[in-house]
């Protein structure tokens, strides 16, 4: 019994590359992951360890009301409706890696609002923190 054999065909003078290089890979899956960060409905939110803010998606601006250019000058501090409350954040996600609970902010106008929210510390290779990721929820 003969057993048949998937084989690709190559035709002469066919470019033998693969179909994608890997930098074409990494540009098109970095390309979906920057979909899906910018067309979440929930909120997503980056920021460095010493509170200067890195990213955030579009819901995020919309919800806290600041624009993409605040984002440069915003701290971390600067949407708790308590400041102080940062200090307990850090504590927490310091003991654990991440915090999940409820928190009140503090929106560009002044308003204030509960929301959940879900943040994880994020590491490099080497283990050494290099930001919190956060989605909210209102």
């Amino acid at each position: 019994m003969a057993r048949a054999q998937a084989s690709a065909r190559r035709h002469p003078g066919e470019d033998m590359m693969p179909e994608h290089t890997p930098q074409e890979t990494f540009s098109q899956s970095e390309s979906r992951f920057r979909a899906l960060f910018e067309q979440s409905m929930d909120a997503i939110y980056i920021v460095a360890p010493d509170g200067k803010s890195l990213e955030a998606n579009q819901a995020w601006l919309d919800m806290f009301g600041y624009s993409r250019e605040d984002l440069s000058t915003l701290r971390a501090e600067a949407v708790y409706a308590n400041p102080a409350d940062r200090a307990n954040f850090l504590r927490l996600v310091s003991d654990t890696g991440f915090v999940k609970d409820e928190e009140r902010f503090r929106r560009k106008d002044g308003t204030e609002f509960d929301c959940e929210r879900t943040v994880v510390a994020i590491a490099d290779d080497s283990g050494a923190l290099i930001a919190y990721q956060g989605v909210y929820r209102d």
